[in-house]
């Protein structure tokens, strides 16, 4: 794994393949941790805002109809962060083809089954986006309900 690869047009200006495996490998990590503390970091704002109207049941029947703005700001947080997550996953990818092309037949056995094979982060990110759209549903039902006493 001497050989280099060229970085630039400049001579001088190469990176041996180990270095940009390392390079690449960093990168892959970067984008990696990126995309769980999106997921981590949006999912607890999410889960705060959806339950927060829930503690304060005197504030829901002062809101009246207002009250919706809770479930209407999580659906809007839910979708956008559904979109970062596909970013962040598209730009891990990226990272992650270009570092097993480097790896050449040094690529270790990938995990095999039927989860491993899809692509993950765009499940999650799908899978974040359908529940947060069914729960904040449920929830304006609910808080509608809460808000003009139908439910006790």
């Amino acid at each position: 794994m001497a050989e280099s690869i060229e970085k630039g047009s400049m001579a001088g200006d190469t990176l041996t393949a180990n270095e940009a495996v390392r390079f690449l490998w960093e990168w892959r990590t970067y984008r990696n941790e990126g995309f769980w503390q999106t997921f981590y970091l949006m999912g607890f704002a999410v889960i705060i805002l959806t339950i927060a109207p829930y503690f304060f049941p005197d504030m829901v029947k002062k809101l009246g109809a207002a009250v919706l703005a809770f479930p209407i700001v999580t659906f809007l947080l839910s979708g956008f962060t559904s979109y970062l997550l596909v970013v962040e996953y598209k730009l891990y990818k990226v990272a992650d083809r270009r570092y097993r092309e480097l790896l050449g037949k040094f690529v270790p056995q990938d995990i095999q089954g039927w989860l491993f094979r899809r692509p993950l982060g765009k499940v999650i990110a799908i899978t974040f986006a359908l529940f947060g759209t069914v729960v904040q549903v449920i929830s304006g039902a609910v808080l509608l309900s809460l808000a003009y006493g139908v439910l006790p």
